[in-house]
């Protein structure tokens, strides 16, 4: 529609409909106080000449039906008339509906009268989209009237300003909450004043008013307004349409847009004064909101940057204002971002300016890396990855433009405590070989006998202290022989292999590690005691690779690097019949050697590292024999409890490969449980004359990990 077929509308209204000096209602009047007195619940209340006079609030859903007579609606002062039910023209009639009095009137139906609606007094209240009857009819709204939008209540129709008999008395639009549209145009020389906290969005043309001022809330302009918009303290202005003159008053904000996609509002002069705010959203494509003045511009108080998340880059630049006819020598205070940059902490706004133009730049600022970080090893990542900006530039670079969240997140990838969390893991899968040479060293066989040990085992750790959990499947196998030296002494020993993959489930970060082992043992029995002593080698080859996935921070270092493991380890027990209470203790060394990852600008250089371990038991083992066809059946159970003591926390040093400063910083990896309880419950049973064959289940506990596996072993004299 066209402002001229607008117009046309507009003034064809008018002369259908003459004003109307607002009158008291006539003596003799009966004045309503209930819905009751309107009639019975199902009939609809018809419109006489005299009109509706209501002197009480409540609400109605009968039909009104507009006959031969204005609709004229009377409401007293303090009062409300919500009329929810249809009102409809009948006859063909064209009447239209008047508002007096200083109380309100609400309409919510879904109306179709077919006459213009006259706003004499008080107030009237628009809910949904039909409100006021045919949309090409008009809302004739005198000063001093007050139009009240309910959330998301939209009106097509036009609306006609008209003066009142006080001299630039306004109108009052108002929307509580929410955001009400007025699709129709808007005429009339008559001051509006925007009240309320929500917002008021005009999309269409507002074509001679004298002034409009936003007191509260949100004014948003669509289309065309043609007179001058004063903003107060604590209200808005918004839109991408076209406004005659703007002034933003101390507190106020002119806001382009109505959403955070960029968008541009164009006004002939512009008006900021100290304190007001123009708010710009940024995106990391380069685009933002801009104002476009016509003639002059004068600038004061500050500019507000809100960043959109994206693919930020560390430098990024923006025009957001231009005035045609210069800005007067005049200068923005400040320029500052939403809540103190929570989205980009380590970007600052900077604007600079021509004869004609602001410029927003946002750069690196003063803050260090380290803030996002919450953990020793996140801030080690941060300083390192701050001390060394200037040589390896692009690893700032895309840290500097994260929100804090995702910083903290990307120095956690950046670390090195995935290695930590692979040696703490080794460390603690030491215990299947042990367990395996004690299981056997300890067996009943009075003969020399060969065996074997097979298990698998699949465990899960949580994350603690800002360090991620992982998982880990491992299986292995020990083949060994025992010899007995005497009746209370034996020697065993054994070869093993184990195999184990680890990962992170959040992350596309895995590990596979594979080990072989060498030992012995000794068993002596005296006095009804046993006491082992054994020793084991171990050799490790590890595979790593670590995943990095945040915004603009792609990279999967890859590392290969060897280890070694030397335990130390004896047990006592002191057999009770059926129940065998036992300690046992284990001294683990294990070695890594240094490596550098394969990758991009996230790659390490991981030092070699030394960890040392005193792992301690104590439990009871519990047998009960059966007798069976081709001999005997042991029910086999143990309970215990560990404690670990010496290096249980892990850590790695490492440097990032290409920096040349090789800072070396710090990582924590998850630590070794401190304390845990294992239950094993099996049966062994003979399979011949000389061989024997147990199945069982092994599980470990501790706070936050679990460890459940199977047990399958084979023995056989000879």
């Amino acid at each position: 529609m066209t402002y001229k077929h607008v117009l046309l509308l507009t003034i064809t209204s008018v002369a259908m409909c003459a004003s109307v000096s607002a009158t008291p209602p006539p003596p003799g009047s009966d004045w309503v106080h209930t819905e009751a007195q309107l009639g019975l619940p199902n009939v609809p209340f018809v419109f006489s000449k005299d009109g509706l006079y209501t002197a009480a609030s409540f609400e109605s859903s009968r039909a009104f039906h507009i006959d031969q007579h204005e609709a004229a609606i009377h409401t007293d002062a303090n009062t409300t008339l919500h009329i929810s039910g249809p009102v409809s023209s009948v006859a063909g009639s064209t009447q239209s509906l008047a508002k007096y009095g200083g109380g309100t009137l609400v309409l919510s139906g879904q109306n179709q009268y077919n006459g213009n609606t006259l706003l004499h007094e008080g107030t009237l209240g628009v809910q949904g989209n039909n409100a006021l009857g045919t949309t090409n009819r008009t809302l004739h709204m005198y000063s001093g009237t007050s139009l009240n939008y309910a959330a998301d209540a939209a009106v097509y129709n036009v609306i006609q300003l008209q003066p009142g008999t006080q001299p630039n008395e306004a109108v009052t639009w108002r929307v509580d909450q929410g955001t009400a549209t007025q699709y129709g145009a808007v005429v009339g020389s008559v001051p509006i004043s925007k009240q309320g906290a929500g917002r008021l969005y005009l999309p269409a043309y507002v074509t001679t008013p004298t002034l409009a001022v936003v007191e509260q809330g949100s004014l948003a302009i669509g289309g065309f307004f043609a007179g001058p918009i004063h903003v107060r303290r604590g209200a808005r202005l918004e839109g991408s349409g076209a406004i005659d003159s703007v002034l933003i008053q101390g507190g106020g904000t002119l806001a382009p847009g109505l959403s955070s996609a960029p968008a541009m509002i164009v006004m002939r002069r512009l008006q900021l004064e100290a304190d007001a705010t123009l708010e710009i959203n940024v995106q990391a494509d380069g685009q933002s909101d801009k104002v476009q003045v016509l003639e002059t511009a004068e600038l004061a108080g500050q500019v507000l940057v809100r960043a959109q998340d994206g693919d930020w880059q560390p430098r990024t630049h923006y025009t957001i204002l231009q005035a045609d006819q210069g800005l007067g020598d005049t200068r923005f205070a400040r320029a500052t971002t939403i809540a103190d940059a929570a989205n980009m902490p380590f970007l600052k706004p900077e604007l600079s300016y021509d004869t004609q133009h602001v410029y927003l730049s946002l750069v690196r600022n003063e803050t260090p890396l380290e803030e996002a970080g919450e953990t020793p090893t996140e801030d080690e990542v941060a300083q390192v990855i701050d001390q060394e900006g200037g040589s390896n530039p692009a690893l700032q670079d895309h840290i500097i433009t994260l929100d804090k969240p995702k910083a903290r997140q990307a120095f956690q990838q950046l670390s090195g405590s995935w290695a930590a969390s692979i040696a703490s893991r080794m460390l603690d899968d030491s215990r299947f070989v042990r367990e395996a040479a004690l299981q056997h060293a300890s067996a009943t066989h009075t003969t020399s006998h060969a065996w074997q040990h097979a298990w698998y085992s699949s465990a899960r750790r949580n994350a603690a202290q800002g360090t991620p959990g992982d998982n880990r499947d491992t299986g292995g196998l020990v083949l060994g022989g025992t010899q007995h030296i005497s009746d209370n002494l034996s020697a065993s020993a054994y070869l093993g292999v184990q195999q184990s993959r680890m990962w992170r489930t959040a992350l596309d970060t895995h590990a596979n590690i594979d080990s072989q082992y060498v030992g012995l043992t000794l068993a002596r029995g005296w006095r009804g005691l046993k006491w082992i002593l054994g020793a084991t080698h171990g050799w490790h080859a590890v595979n790593s690779r670590r995943s990095l996935s945040t915004a603009g921070l792609n990279d999967s270092p890859t590392g290969r690097y060897r280890g070694k493991t030397l335990q130390l380890f004896t047990e006592f027990t002191a057999p009770l019949s059926r129940l065998i209470p036992f300690i046992r203790f284990a001294w683990v060394r294990q070695q890594t050697r240094g490596y550098s990852e394969q990758g991009d600008m996230a790659a390490l250089t991981v030092e070699s590292s030394d960890q040392t371990v005193l792992f301690s038991s104590l439990g009871l083992k519990a047998v009960h024999t059966l007798h069976i066809p081709n001999g005997q059946a042991q029910l086999r159970g143990e309970l215990a409890w560990h404690h670990a003591s010496g290096d249980v926390r892990s850590y790695s040093r490492q440097s990032f490969r290409d920096s040349p400063k090789q800072t070396v910083f710090t990582s924590e990896g998850l630590a070794l449980a401190r304390h845990a309880w294992s239950l094993q419950l099996g049966v062994e049973a003979s399979l011949a004359k000389h061989g024997r064959l147990g199945f069982s289940y092994a599980g470990q506990y501790a706070s936050g990990r679990q460890d459940h596996g199977a047990r399958v072993n084979v023995s056989w004299a000879f």
